[in-house]
């Protein structure tokens, strides 16, 4: 890899090589930093697109994540700003998605009116409060709504941003990745039922496990070190 310092009368930029890819100094002022994030830009760009979610989290978005799979693809095969642009309508569609799979008029406090469906950063704060509700997950309740609310403003700017770049597409790919990454765990687990620790041994390896080796199903609550499952 190369890296060099270019200057225009407007801005400086790192222009990165192989493949040749330009950045901003503004959003990337070191050039240690601006060839980790091209290596891993590039790397995604060779491979498949993959979740890496579990399969049973990854069910309770299904159509988001099918929607991310198809943006992550459309990503690899962009090369002009429209299509980089495009890559940010289709993290749009991921995340209304996401909210149409979860949200629910149940949500909602007495009285208070309910949002659009596409409404994304108003359902995104009602299922925060919904699935990290009480004073002990009171900074997962925050994270979970300024990271949807940041996303939805990033994707929404890709969308409408002339001078777009493939650096631009990528970090909406994988902000949006976080996004339905750290919802799906968020609702699975407050569907589920799953515990934070193992009521007998305290274990915080806490996951799905099967009943039996003839278990079909999707498996229940169980730990990973002393063999609990919950109903058991």
């Amino acid at each position: 890899l190369e890296g060099w310092d270019v200057r225009t009368d407007k801005e400086r930029w790192w222009v990165v090589t192989q493949p040749t890819n330009l950045y901003s100094q503004k959003l990337f002022p070191s050039l240690d930093y601006t060839i980790s994030f091209h290596v891993g830009v590039t790397t995604r760009m060779m491979s498949r697109p993959d979740s890496g979610v579990p399969e049973a989290e990854r069910a309770v978005l299904l159509p988001a994540w099918r929607r991310w799979e198809q943006a992550a693809e459309a990503l690899q095969e962009a090369d002009e700003a429209e299509e980089f642009q495009s890559v940010g309508m289709r993290c749009r569609e991921c995340l209304v998605a996401m909210v149409k799979a979860v949200a629910d008029p149940a949500m909602l406090k007495p009285g208070n009116e309910s949002p659009k469906r596409s409404d994304v950063i108003a359902w995104c704060e009602l299922i925060a409060d919904h699935v990290a509700h009480g004073q002990s997950t009171e900074y997962v309740r925050k994270y979970l709504k300024t990271l949807s609310k940041s996303d939805w403003q990033l994707v929404g700017w890709l969308t409408h941003a002339s001078g777009a770049t493939q650096a631009d597409a990528a970090l909406a790919i994988e902000v949006t990745q976080h996004v339905l990454s750290t919802f799906g765990t968020a609702v699975f687990r407050h569907q589920r039922g799953v515990p934070d620790q193992c009521p007998e041994c305290g274990s915080y390896r806490i996951g799905l496990r099967l009943r039996s080796p003839n278990d079909e199903g999707e498996g229940a609550p169980g730990c990973q070190r002393c063999g609990w499952i919950a109903g058991g």
